[in-house]
């Protein structure tokens, strides 16, 4: 192999490297979810607007083929940066197996819009179909 050959395929290795280095970095920059302090932080989560994420995030009784709609919000953690959350649950299902969904997520506030973060997804079992507290455990 020539010079030319040598310089080219090194500089294709050095590329790679600085690409896969900023790749990782970027994938592996997650944001933190804490609250900035009251003062600065956006409007406040309101039941109505918990229950409006909730909504367009998992829809409604009528996309779930469910009775009623709960939605929480909760604060978790030590002030000035605490956790915001909404917790969802779907209840009476109109399923043989599965009595009441819940999803929980951290949510914030950027750029004048509430973003919902990761979700968890549990459920409860009819009696007689299996365990009777929120779990990601099947039902049977």
């Amino acid at each position: 192999m020539n010079q030319k050959g040598s310089t080219i395929i090194i500089l294709v290795i050095i590329i790679a490297v600085l690409a896969s280095a900023l790749g990782y970095t970027l994938l592996n920059k997650k944001k933190d979810l804490r609250t900035i302090p009251p003062t600065q932080s956006g409007p406040t989560l309101t039941n109505e607007i918990a229950h409006s994420l909730a909504i367009a995030a998992w829809g409604s009784c009528a996309d779930n083929d469910c009775a009623t709609i709960s939605v929480v919000t909760r604060r978790i953690g030590a002030e000035p940066f605490t956790l915001l959350q909404i917790v969802a649950t779907y209840e009476g299902l109109r399923d043989d197996s599965i009595q009441a969904l819940r999803y929980t997520a951290p949510v914030q506030y950027e750029n004048e819009a509430w973003i919902i973060g990761e979700v968890t997804r549990t459920h409860t079992c009819w009696k007689g179909r299996g365990h009777q507290d929120f779990s990601t455990e099947l039902c049977t």
